[in-house]
């Protein structure tokens, strides 16, 4: 369903040139200057007052996002995940709260693209390409994010980096990322984080039970 939709809306905006300007998409999105209730302005034109204006956004999204996911809204959230029917029995609407998620979601991605907007100064049909609704999916499995937090950002640096370095030796890159997110799912299924994080409470395990007295060595001290 999520592939049916996101294709059918790139054939919208990809045909209605009159809304959306069609292959063209529409041109001349430029960087104004933000202004604080008139008392001070702040200029976005530049490349480096961009990517600073952009880190800001970053920053306060991803502090949002922990207020929310440590919330009792987050732990309903989290509830629903791991037993919707459970949630259901403990009297949640259990639809309400996944509708609300999606809104959640649907605006933080709304903001992305209209940063990307920004930056490219233009809105085109491209990203919502089938093609690209998968670019998400595979961030969130690299960096671990179904485990950690911070996943989805690791991801998404780990993605952009090695789609970039990918890109410049061949054309047919995507091959030697699909290997790698096989790889990934494999050996790593928790993502980069999931497994460092296992594998450190893995290690802080065997620690314990180096250092815990076996019930000879107790015997031997009585």
């Amino acid at each position: 369903m999520t592939i049916a939709f996101t294709q059918m809306f790139f054939f919208i905006s990809f045909q209605w040139d009159a809304v959306t300007g069609g292959e063209n998409g529409l041109m001349g999105i430029e960087r104004y200057p933000l202004s604080f209730f008139g008392l001070f302005r702040i200029g976005i034109e530049s490349s480096l007052a961009f990517y600073y204006f952009v880190f800001a956004i970053l920053a306060l999204s991803i502090l949002l996002l922990w207020k929310l996911v440590h919330s009792p809204l987050g732990t309903v959230f989290y509830a629903i995940k791991q037993n919707e029917l459970r949630a259901k029995y403990l009297g949640y609407n259990t639809p309400f709260f996944k509708w609300i998620s999606w809104l959640i979601s649907g605006a933080f991605g709304g903001l992305a693209g209209a940063l990307h907007a920004l930056l490219t100064h233009g809105a085109f049909a491209d990203p919502i390409h089938w093609s690209r609704s998968g670019d998400v999916v595979m961030m969130v499995i690299i960096g671990g994010g179904l485990t950690n937090f911070f996943g989805p950002v690791l991801g998404a640096i780990i993605f952009v980096a090695l789609r970039d370095i990918f890109s410049t030796i061949t054309e047919h890159w995507y091959l030697f990322y699909g290997l790698l997110i096989v790889g990934i799912i494999l050996f790593m299924p928790e993502g980069i984080l999931g497994y460092l994080k296992v594998g450190k409470s893995g290690a802080q395990k065997e620690s314990s039970q180096e250092l815990k007295p076996t019930s000879l060595e107790l015997k031997g001290v009585e």
